[in-house]
């Protein structure tokens, strides 16, 4: 009988708890792992994870459960990147390869989709910008993707997208006002969880990425 909680009795406890949670698992098609063990004298505390997986044959495989949860999250924060719930799952080009939207991580501005590369199986954390031909056209009127006609394209499919710097320099510095010339790529505007992908022409973008650099220079000096 256990008197006291020590790592050697805690694990032995564990790995019963594990084996009874199986049968539990099996008959209600849930997902129940137990999280670390902390403990003090006759205390210990832990935390029972539940993930309805509705099946019994993949209630015991965590895969499954995360490919669950994964979709549950998606569904609930889609309409935040211009997605639909019905788009997990769907492929997309980033670069040379073609992925699977795998999930969002609205806490992760920087890198919030998950994608998982078709040709290695492998999960990646892509920037928004990855999966602009998914966004909905709402999206990208709200978040500043102008589709006014001019010659040239950035979002494959979408023609007529002028830079959103409203900030722009010309090519001897004098300030401009909006700019008005054709976005070739996208950079993030803003910072935090209320930063967007927008679109910029490749003068902007250089602009913007030589005041980044500038700025992480002077933070690691200081």
């Amino acid at each position: 009988m256990i008197k006291a909680f020590d790592p050697t009795n805690l694990k032995e406890l564990r790995a019963e708890i594990d084996a009874a949670l199986k049968a539990v698992q099996t008959k209600y098609g849930v997902r129940l792992s137990l999280g670390s063990i902390s403990y003090a004298d006759v205390k210990a505390t832990t935390r029972l994870t539940l993930i309805a997986v509705g099946d019994a044959g993949s209630a015991s495989d965590p895969r499954a459960a995360a490919l669950v949860k994964a979709k549950a999250d998606f569904n609930r924060y889609a309409d935040q990147f211009g997605l639909k719930p019905e788009q997990f799952g769907a492929t997309f080009k980033y670069g040379r390869e073609t992925y699977k939207l795998a999930g969002v991580k609205p806490g992760s501005p920087k890198y919030c989709i998950l994608a998982t590369n078709v040709a290695n199986g492998k999960t990646f954390k892509l920037p928004e910008s990855s999966v602009r031909d998914l966004q909905t056209a709402e999206y990208k009127e709200m978040y500043g993707v102008n589709v006014a006609p001019h010659v040239g394209t950035f979002v494959p499919g979408v023609t007529g997208q002028t830079c959103s710097n409203d900030s722009a320099y010309d090519a001897k510095f004098n300030p401009i006002g909006k700019c008005t010339r054709p976005a070739t790529t996208s950079r993030k505007d803003g910072f935090g969880r209320m930063a967007r992908t927008k679109p910029f022409c490749a003068e902007c973008a250089n602009l913007m990425d030589e005041a980044r650099r500038e700025n992480e220079a002077e933070a690691r000096m200081s």
